[in-house]
Parts: structure tokens; sequence; C-alpha cells
């Protein structure tokens, strides 16, 4: 049944009201800025006309063709925001030619399904539509659910009055929104930059991204530098999955385009689009509905013999989906990319400050080994010292930052021997008083090289305290108790154990169980009674190994 086109006044008489009144009554409502009173006392003055008990007022946004409900009247639903799309819908044609449209038979209507509030009044048997526009394009729409009169004069000047002042106070409500998010997202970044942590990063990235962006879920993928593949890193409130075994082929899917056209793609419907990778969803057991796929580039300063150079590159993308209400839109996408250019820029100086550091540890391995290397006896030794070190203060649950020193100390603890000269170092039997006593040099010799490197300043105490002993009877100082820093106490105990537990000339190397008891005997004495628990619990629970072991 054709609606019945009421654009004209001659249509339906309309009611003999006192204009002087209304027109009072509109500067009043149009005096109000706010857009939620303003929406919601322009319905009630609609309703009043019609004599309806129901309506709804709906903002039009253009750049998805849908229409966001901020107001109902006369129900008990208050489920406002949510997003309905025009296409197919009896609004449809406002969003090109809006005019006051009444339909009188609305459930014969092919349209009535697809349009707003149609599932909260199927009961209604007419609707009236009005449009508010500007420059005669579409802003907001009215639905005035079974009308008892239509006074189209004083719809028609209603409308006209107040389309202005919808506007202007949608245009405040729509820079409130975008403000807020621009807060959400400098908060969102200032999160982001506190972090040198890549797992901690990425993970913040894919949580803040789907509430950043009002999506169900988001998923982050990184580029397999050897096969170009993206891999499937990261991915919010999907059920578990080998994240590593999803793979998407270079250039396949809709995330797979954006990265490799490095543009961001709005896709409202993934089932219908050519681009969409059904395989994702089938390993994942995620559906995907709508999708706002974001390429993550970033500026990657270069190390090596390049070092310095700045080269843009793009490292991955970044996907939210299935957006909760509505499309996703071009402010989403927006938003979007700013939040991967800013996580791309961390993560490669991130990448760039874990690169910096392997060369730093490798140049500090290097060095480690070829004062070991003078000795063959203790080939490998401040390696296993190390990773003794590094397990008892992971055991003792101490911060990232005081592992790393632990890790680099203990590494260089015995850098002191290239002091010490070689036919002391290889000799194959006992040392005499007078060599012992050359030896008992290297803590001091070794904390005096580390001083004049400001970067390994932290590793003096390791140096120069690893054979000082809690009684009060170590060297090269003498130190007693707490007197020995915990970085000295650590290296302490793993020294001596892969001392005892390591052949020498002079005797087989002593099987773990007989050093720890050893350990634990002098512990409190001669060792810290919790770096030696936390020797024997690492070392129960296999995160370390002895040098037989390892042979065998």
């Amino acid at each position: 049944m054709p609606p019945s086109d009421i654009s004209s006044a001659s249509a339906i008489s309309p009611l003999p009201a006192p204009w002087q009144d209304l027109f009072a009554r509109l500067n009043h409502v149009a005096a109000c800025y706010d857009a939620k009173v303003l929406l919601r006392d322009t319905l009630a003055l609609l309703c009043e006309l019609c004599g309806a008990e129901y309506g709804a007022m709906y903002e039009y946004r253009p750049e998805v063709q849908e229409v966001v409900c901020r107001i109902r009247h006369g129900t008990w639903c208050d489920d406002t925001k949510v997003c309905f799309p025009v296409e197919r819908s009896l609004l449809a044609e406002q969003a090109t030619s809006p005019q006051i449209r009444f339909f009188p038979n609305v459930r014969a209507e092919p349209g009535w399904k697809y349009t707003p509030d149609s599932d909260l009044h199927r009961e209604a048997k007419s609707l009236l539509v009005v449009p508010f526009t500007r420059n005669g394009k579409l802003v907001a729409v009215g639905e005035i659910f079974d009308p008892q009169e239509i006074p189209l004069e004083q719809i028609a000047f209603a409308s006209a009055r107040l389309s202005t002042e919808i506007h202007k106070a949608l245009l405040a409500l729509q820079s409130q929104r975008d403000n807020a998010r621009l807060q959400a997202l400098v908060a969102i970044i200032g999160e982001l930059n506190s972090t040198l942590d890549r797992d901690r990063l990425l993970r913040l990235l894919i949580n803040y991204a789907a509430e950043l962006l009002d999506a169900e879920a988001s998923s982050l993928f990184l580029i397999d530098e050897k096969t170009g593949e993206l891999v499937l890193h990261l991915a919010s409130n999907w059920q578990e999955v080998p994240v590593e075994k999803i793979r998407v082929p270079p250039g396949k899917g809709i995330i797979g385009e954006a990265v490799s056209k490095e543009e961001p793609i709005l896709v409202p419907q993934a089932d219908t689009d050519r681009r969409h990778y059904p395989k994702v969803d089938l390993k994942s057991g995620f559906v995907t509905r709508s999708v706002l796929a974001v390429p993550l580039r970033s500026q990657m300063l270069t190390l090596g013999q390049n070092m310095g150079q700045y080269k843009a590159r793009v490292i991955g993308g970044l996907e939210a989906l299935n957006k909760r209400h509505g499309n996703f839109t071009q402010q989403d996408a927006r938003m979007a990319i700013l939040l991967a250019g800013q996580a791309a820029t961390i993560l490669s100086v991130i990448d760039l400050y874990a690169d910096a550091n392997e060369l730093f540890l490798d140049a500090i391995q290097a060095l480690v080994a070829s004062i070991d290397a003078k000795d063959p006896y203790t080939e490998g030794h401040s390696r296993r010292v190390s990773e003794f070190s590094v397990a008892i203060a992971e055991e003792l649950g101490l911060p990232p930052a005081t592992i790393r020193q632990v890790r680099v100390g203990s590494l260089l603890h015995d850098v002191g021997k290239i002091g010490i000269p070689d036919n002391i170092l290889k000799k194959p039997g006992r040392l005499t008083k007078e060599e012992f006593a050359r030896m008992k040099e290297h803590p001091a010799i070794g904390g005096a090289i580390m001083r004049q490197v400001r970067l390994l300043e932290h590793t003096v105490p390791a140096i120069e305290e690893h054979h000082e002993r809690l009684d009060g009877k170590g060297y090269p100082r003498g130190l007693i108790g707490e007197q020995i820093s915990l970085l000295g106490r650590i290296v302490a105990v793993a020294d001596v154990f892969d001392a005892l537990t390591s052949d020498r000339p002079y005797r087989k190397g002593w099987r773990a169980e007989e050093a720890l008891a050893y350990l634990n005997e002098h512990a409190g004495t001669q060792f810290s009674a919790r770096c030696v628990r936390a020797l024997t619990r690492a070392y129960a629970t296999e995160k370390i190994r002895i040098q037989k072991e390892r042979d065998a």
C-alpha cells in the first residue's frame, strides 16, 4: 500500500491551535542547548500535537547511513544509543529526500520490519515520520506511532523552527563525544608509553582498541619477516586458540589488504565481502560480522651500518571486529590509525631497545668468554653463574630491573681475572699462599674496571662482593652480614654452586645434591639463607641444571 504523501498542507486540515502559543513553546524548547533535553522536549511536543502515546527521536549519521536512537517517549524501553540502518526501512527516502510522511497502514509496508523500533511497537497501526533538516540535508528524524490527528502546518512549522537548534545541539554532542574519545585516546597512549614490556604493550593495545572503538573484539596481526604472512599474535574476547597457527597469506583477507595497501578498510558486512578470509573464523570459533582494519605503521630507527636512519614501514595490522552499536565510521578509522601508529612506534622502540640490549649482552658475553677461555677448567663458568643467579633472583620475586642487574653483574663477576697472570689462572694444581693472595685481588680489579663504565656501575657489587661471607671471613673487604649487597649475596651462592659441581684438575665435581647440602649447611654463616633456599627451589623445579647434567 503506497504511503500518503502529506507534504502539502492541503492534505489534512490543521488543528485550530493558537499559533502564538505554539511559537512561544517552540522558542522555549529551542532555548535549551543540551541535545538530550532538546530532543526530549521536541518529541514530547510532537506527540502532544498528534495525540500520540509513543514516539522516538533519532540522530542521522550520513557517512554510515544509520540513525541512532537518542530519545523515546511513552515506552518502558530506555535502550537509547541503539543504531539502525536506514537502508530498506521506511526512513530510507528521508536520507535523500526528507519530507513529512504518513503511513496509515504501516504493517502492510514492505520496509516496516526494517524500520527502527518496529519490534518494540509491533502492534502499531500507523506511523508519522517527521524529518529535521539543515540546508536540505537530514539531521534528525522523529517517529510518531499511531497519531490520532496530524496538524501538518504546526508540525512543519515546529520542524522548521527547531531544525537549526537540533543541528547545533547534535554537533555539540558529537564534539563532546569526540573530545571524550580523544581524551580516552590520550590516556590510552599514556598507558602504552608506560611500558617497555612487549607482550604487555600488545595486550594493552588490543584491549584498548576494542574499548575505544566500541567493538566486540580486536585482533593483532604481525608480519612474519621470513614468509610475509600475517600471524595472528593476540586476540581479545575470543575463545582460547593457538594463535600462532592462524596465519593469513600475504594480501589475503581484509586485514591483508589493509596492510598491503597501507590504508584503513571499513567493512559493514564481512560475510558478503569478497576479501573476507573465513579460515580465521573457522579456526578461532569467532563469527565476524563487521570489520575495521588498519595497518600498523611506524618510523623505524635502524642500528648497525645505517645507524640513526629512519625508515617507515608496516609491521602488521590491527582489526576491530563487530561494532556493538551500528557500523564503524571514518572517525573510528582515524582513532584506530592514531592508536595503531602510536603503538607501532612504541613497539619499534621496544624492539630497538631489545636489539640494543642483545648487542650489549653479546658484547659482554664475548668479553666474559675471552676471560673464561684463559682457564680451560672454568670455560662457561660465568654464563652458568649468571643463569643460577637469575634463577635465584626470580625465586626471590625481584623486579625485572633488578633481575637485569643480576644477569649482567653475575656475567661480569670474574672480569677482574683479566689482571691476573696466566700462570696463576692456568695452574693445574693448588695455588701457593702467594699465588692465592694474588688471585684474591680479582674482585677489586674488576670493580675498578667497571666503575669506569657508566652503564655498568650497577654491576660493581656483584664483582667486588661475590667472595664476601656473612661471618666477615670473605674478601677483599671482609664485609659482614647486611653490609654485603643482595646482588653480592646472590652471586656468591651461584658462584660456589657452580664451582663445587664443576670438575677441577685436583678433584671431580660434586653432585648437585651434595653441593646444595653444603650450601644449606653453611647458610646463615657463610651464605645468605634466603638465596640458598631460592637456589634449592630452582633446582628442584628443574629451572637450572649443573654442567654434568647438561653434558649427560
